[in-house]
């Protein structure tokens, strides 16, 4: 056999193998990055979780932290986001959640949808998937 021929077979045979090795789906291999923030009215405790494979385990993930957090278990996603920030403001009476593709959006919704329904509003949780624009805040 020459060696152009046998050189072509074996790439060819690697292709074939390779391609018919399993995916492996992970978080850092997607295009798209979810988060989430979970929030007990009663206890105002919260849970959150970034960098999940899918909206579904984010937002199920966030509601679990919570849970580990608050002594009620009335625990609900509040707000889910893909490819961003997500964060959660704490009035007297109520709260708000927001997001965007940066920090800075996100909090503002936040604040602004708290003040829709009580005073004393801020921010007590943010958090962003990475690759996101957190802007210069912290928390």
């Amino acid at each position: 056999m020459n060696r152009k021929l046998l050189y072509t077979l074996t790439i060819l045979s690697i292709g074939i193998i390779w391609a018919d090795l399993p995916k492996i789906s992970r978080a850092e291999d997607s295009p798209s990055r979810f988060g989430a923030i979970a929030f007990s009215r009663s206890t105002r405790m919260y849970g959150y979780v970034f960098d999940r494979a899918d909206r579904d385990s984010a937002r199920k993930g966030a509601i679990e932290e919570c849970r580990l957090n608050a002594e009620k278990k009335d625990c609900k996603a509040v707000v889910d986001f893909e490819n961003g920030c997500g964060a959660l403001a704490v009035g007297d009476i109520g709260y708000g959640a927001g997001w965007g593709d940066s920090l800075g959006t996100a909090q503002r919704y936040a604040l602004d949808s708290c003040r829709a329904w009580t005073g004393g509003c801020h921010i007590v949780r943010w958090v962003c998937t990475t690759g996101a624009a957190p802007d210069s805040q912290s928390r």
